[in-house]
């Protein structure tokens, strides 16, 4: 049992100083995540304490064994009940006379010993009950952890991501901008040279100034995520360095049922209040056995003396005690019947948990459904997009096509790369969440081991390579 314990304790909590120096920054930055959540600070105390429960419950069905040694001092006074006498002329024969009138007294060290052990035979399955409920009381907390570990996880991976998001859609509005304005120049060198129209000048910086309001917008977006992300990892990130993360086909069952399987199988939180159920089955065990005879054996040793060696004495004893009690006020049958409640109780919290863990699963399930629709349609929608707003620009240039119609086409292909943006990331996070829901959100399920590396690589930030991406998550 001590090693078993051990052992998933182990796998549960284990450091993560196993991680390649070369290391994605990603990895680094979830690893302090995960050593410093308080959440999980608090769960680790909780399996430990519940492990040495466990260890405790499963020595209570072995021998107790009670040592004693008294020393002290003791007076006696006593009286003599009667006296004996000779009668004369009878020789040996004594006859007893009245109490006698002399008290006499001593005071004298006495000191003693004891050992003595009780061994259990029956209690009702009480103690096997209270083994077991100890131990499940261990596997709930290794659970709880897990599901605490994936949730660390899983918010780590969404803070990540959030921040590569906000600056892909920062870059991408820079872009926008620097078209934008040089569209404006031409626009006004076309002014001053007398063959511009002035209101296609003044459309030119309505554009701009929409342009420039979303890249407020997007960089209000990344101060939250930094905001997020700091509160997470414990310091802001280094733009730098963020990456993106992209899922593996592997993680993604490829229909719901088979989605939903694996949740019912993995899903921490869900394996935990099933082990609830099994553990409240046990308490009516408890219950019962307090109707129930319990029968022990029983042996002890006395010895003791006083300095004057004037007595000793010992005793041993060996026996089988059964006892029985009854509570004539119905306690135990109240008891009882508390404990068939607490089991219902526990059983339809698991059926909620379940509910709920299905619901999850369907609704990131056609997360991540619809977001890879989704990202096919917007890249096709970019590539004709851009085609269209290159055309626009040369019939601008050759006085065919209005500023307007050049420049909403221009906003019509951003607004479609930052749909698409937006939609990829989704998709990802979807993703990511759609594990946690199946349970497989785990340190070596994305990727945190040694033999598995977690898909990073860089940002999508320049306009041709994103309008070129199709579905992105693999």
């Amino acid at each position: 049992m001590k090693s078993t314990i051990f052992a998933i304790s182990a796998i549960c909590l284990a450091s993560l100083s196993w991680l390649p120096a070369n290391a994605n920054p990603f990895l680094s930055e979830i690893t302090f995540a995960l050593e410093n959540n308080p959440q999980l600070v608090s769960s680790r105390h909780a399996l430990s304490s519940a492990q040495t429960r466990a260890q405790a419950a499963q020595a209570s069905r072995l021998p107790t064994v009670n040592f004693g040694f008294d020393n002290g001092r003791e007076r006696i006074n006593s009286l003599p009940l009667a006296t004996t006498q000779t009668i004369p002329g009878s020789p040996g024969t004594q006859v007893m006379s009245g109490q006698g009138s002399n008290w006499m007294s001593s005071n004298e060290n006495r000191y003693g010993m004891s050992i003595s052990s009780q061994i259990p035979v029956y209690n009702g399955g009480r103690l096997s009950a209270q083994v077991e409920m100890a131990n499940l009381d261990f596997l709930i907390a290794k659970h709880n952890a897990e599901g605490t570990i994936q949730d660390t996880m899983l918010e780590a991976i969404t803070a990540y991501l959030s921040v590569a998001r906000a600056n892909t859609l920062i870059e991408l509005s820079k872009q926008n901008e620097e078209t934008t304005t040089q569209q404006l120049t031409l626009e006004m060198k076309r002014l001053e040279a007398g063959g511009g129209v002035k209101v296609d000048a003044m459309q030119a910086q309505t554009r701009l100034q929409i342009v420039r309001e979303r890249s407020v917008y997007y960089k209000q977006m990344l101060r939250d995520a930094v905001a997020r992300y700091e509160q997470i990892f414990g310091h802001a990130p280094e733009l730098e360095t963020v990456q993106d993360l992209d899922v593996y086909d592997a993680a993604i069952p490829a229909t719901v049922a088979a989605a939903i399987g694996l949740a019912s199988e993995s899903n921490p939180r869900l394996s935990a209040a099933m082990l609830q159920v099994e553990k409240a089955q046990h308490q009516i065990t408890v219950a019962q056995s307090a109707r129930l005879p319990s029968v022990d054996v029983i042996g002890s040793f006395n010895r003791n003396n006083n300095t004057s060696q004037t007595y000793q004495k010992e005793e041993a004893a060996l026996f089988l005690r059964a006892s029985w009690s009854i509570n004539m006020g119905g306690e135990y049958q109240k008891r009882e019947l508390a404990a068939v409640t607490d089991s219902q109780e526990a059983s339809a919290k698991a059926d909620a948990v379940l509910s709920k863990v299905k619901e999850s699963v369907r609704i990131t399930w056609n997360q991540v459904v619809n977001g890879k629709e989704r990202l096919q349609l917007l890249a096709n929608a970019a590539n004709i997009s851009r085609n269209v707003m290159m055309d626009r620009k040369v019939l601008r240039d050759a006085g065919k096509e209005t500023a307007l119609a050049a420049l909403d086409a221009e906003v019509e292909y951003f607004g479609v790369l930052s749909n698409k943006v937006n939609s990829m990331y989704d998709t990802r996070i979807g993703a990511y969440r759609l594990m946690a829901a199946m349970g497989k959100l785990s340190v070596q399920d994305i990727g945190l081991g040694a033999d598995f590396k977690l898909p990073v690589k860089p940002l999508i930030i320049n306009v041709e390579t994103l309008a070129q991406v199709g579905n992105s998550v693999k």
